[in-house]
This record gives C-alpha cells, structure tokens and sequence, in this order.
C-alpha cells in the first residue's frame, strides 16, 4: 500500500506561508523544547536532536500559529474528522475535532541532520507543506518492518519525492527515514492523531475531504 497522497485540488498559495515563517523565523527551537512547551511531560525524543527544529509563534507577539490567516485558510479548507474515543469511565465518546496549536507548526531542519528510522508516536498523518527551498528536498523513506526494527537494517518498500505545488499527505504509523539533509529546509505541517491514513486516504479517494464552500 502507498504511504502517501497528493491532495491535487486543494489551493496552496505558497507566498502567504512563506511570508509568516519569515516573520516568525527567529522564534525556532528545537525539536525537544518545542513539545515541552506545550507539553510539559512529553518525554525526551534523541532522533529530534542535532539540527530538527520548529517555530514557537507566540514568543513573536503571543499569538498561536493557527491564528494567523495564512494558517487559517490551510484548516478550513479540509473536512476534518470527529474524534472517536473512550472517556474515562470507559464509554464511547466522539465530537467534533479541529487541529489544535500543538498540530500546526514551521518544521526546520538544519545541514547535516539526519531524521533516523522511525514511527511517530503521536499521531497518525500529516499534511507536509515544502517551503524552502521552493525546489528540490532530500526523499522519504518508507522501510518495511515495526518500530523494533528502527535501529537495524530492513528491506527499503519505497521512496517518496515531495510534491512543492500541492500538499503532501504522509502515514506516520510506518517505518520511515530521511537521509542527511544537505540544504536549509522548512516545511509547513498539520499532524492528525484522531485519525488513521487509511481512513483520510479513503476520505480523500471518495472526493469527502474538501470542504467545497472553501
């Protein structure tokens, strides 16, 4: 199965984005500080070290990314799915999910980092947006096998190309690498931890992820 889709109808004006990363660029952290500042517990990532990073906007004017319009008009152009779950007292519950500040971010990534194999903990896919440079970005690896099998050598299933003309839609909940970056680059991303790939893939394949009145 392909880990990733392209959401070809979905209108990506890069110039917006770029504009807001450019304002907010001297508020970057890295990976670890990030997570801790809006979770306090998260515990220590060793592959977020030595070059990935990401943008904390309120420390600019104390504003969450998601308020700004450019990050706005991203959200309200997709359909999210409700939250399905068990409360507390172990009884189903859903309601109506939208991504929260936690979700959107300005990832950086720095010459020489290497994103190491890995699946992501938190959430299921992502919605991965290039920025800089606007050509050109090191492939994602999607390696067959489990998380045991992140520190050994396993069979490559394929490679993927980043799309830079629409947005890029990756499963986290497979093996995957990037080799050594060898240029400055920064993405845009939305993470979705309330639903899995193969249900937004199928979303998007049934033509009910695009919110048409966007």
């Amino acid at each position: 199965m392909q880990h990733h889709f392209t959401i070809k109808e979905m209108k990506y004006d890069k110039q917006p984005l770029l504009d807001l990363y450019n304002k907010l660029k001297d508020c970057k952290v890295g990976w670890n500080e990030y997570k801790k500042l809006y979770n306090p517990n998260f515990g220590y990532q060793p592959r977020g070290d030595n070059g990935l990073g990401a943008i904390y906007a309120p420390y600019y004017e104390g504003k969450e990314l998601i308020e700004y319009p450019a990050v706005q008009n991203i959200i309200k152009q997709i359909n999210w799915a409700d939250y399905h779950g068990i409360n507390k007292d172990g009884n189903p519950i859903s309601y109506a999910k939208t991504p929260q500040p936690i979700d959107c971010t300005f990832m950086t990534y720095e010459p020489g980092f290497v994103f190491k194999k890995h699946i992501d903990r938190e959430m299921h896919w992502n919605i991965f947006m290039p920025l800089v440079p606007d050509t050109g970005f090191n492939s994602i690896k999607f390696w067959k096998g489990t998380d045991a099998d992140r520190d050994i050598e396993t069979e490559l299933d394929y490679e993927y190309e980043y799309d830079h003309n629409v947005p890029n839609v990756l499963n986290g909940k497979v093996l995957h690498s990037v080799d050594e970056i060898k240029e400055f680059r920064v993405m845009f991303r939305i993470k979705c931890a309330w639903e899995t790939f193969e249900a937004v893939k199928q979303r998007y394949e049934e033509g009910t992820l695009l919110n048409v009145s966007n």
